[in-house]
């Protein structure tokens, strides 16, 4: 995993350095007061740097698929296509798109009708849809380590047929990390602002990381019917 992740790291924490040069003298201070157009460049490049570095860290993931699902032997500098890089990107925006608007609209319709009449009820509301999202994520999960071992039959309506058998054990699934995710956001109002940031950061490390593995796991049980 240290041989997986060093480089693209690396080159993320150099990307975040370059977002942080872009946001020196008085650009933090004109985007305050809302001035976008005299500080248009720097938000132009910080943008193309935070694009470079979903693109950066997706190569670790798609080198791990590709190392669990094919036994790929890994090194400290891993050759991918480039073009497999912008296929998984793409593809999971689309599928967060795809999930999170109709997701979004029905939260938003429902709270804002109840939740005047019942405090708190937003919260309970995301709480529901959160394991509902993640479920239909899951399901439809097999699409990306498929483009990480080009597999080009592999789409959306194959993921999802793939995975019916395996339907109940992942709405459980989602279950599982709709509840770690309330657990985090409990974090902050029992730990001191410092080490809760601390915490939820080193959570946030260990769901991504075990995430993938999850991706990687879906794809060979359910579509290559190799056993747990």
């Amino acid at each position: 995993m240290l041989k997986i992740l060093a480089l693209p790291l690396l080159l993320a924490v150099i990307l975040w350095i370059a977002i942080a040069v872009q946001l020196q003298g008085d650009v933090m201070f004109q985007l305050y007061l809302g001035e976008y157009q005299s500080i248009a460049g720097p938000l132009f490049m910080i943008f193309v740097f935070l694009v470079a570095i979903n693109l950066t860290l997706i190569w670790p993931v798609i080198v791990w698929h590709r190392f669990v699902l094919l036994e790929t032997p890994v090194g400290w500098v891993n050759k991918i296509k480039i073009a497999s890089i912008f296929r998984y990107f793409f593809t999971y925006i689309g599928i967060m798109l795809l999930v999170l608007i109709p997701s979004m609209i029905v939260i938003f319709s429902v709270t804002s009708v109840v939740d005047g009449q019942t405090p708190g009820f937003a919260g309970l509301t995301n709480f529901v849809v959160s394991p509902i999202i993640a479920w239909i994520v899951y399901r439809l999960t097999p699409v990306l380590p498929g483009i990480a071992l080009e597999k080009e039959e592999n789409g959306i309506l194959s993921a999802w047929r793939a995975t019916e058998s395996g339907s109940g054990a992942l709405f459980v699934l989602g279950l599982i990390f709709g509840l770690i995710g309330f657990v985090q956001s409990m974090i902050s109002f029992v730990l001191p602002e410092t080490l809760a940031t601390i915490v939820s950061v080193l959570i946030s490390v260990f769901i991504l990381l075990l995430q993938v593995s999850v991706a990687t796991t879906i794809y060979g049980h359910y579509v290559e019917d190799r056993p747990i």
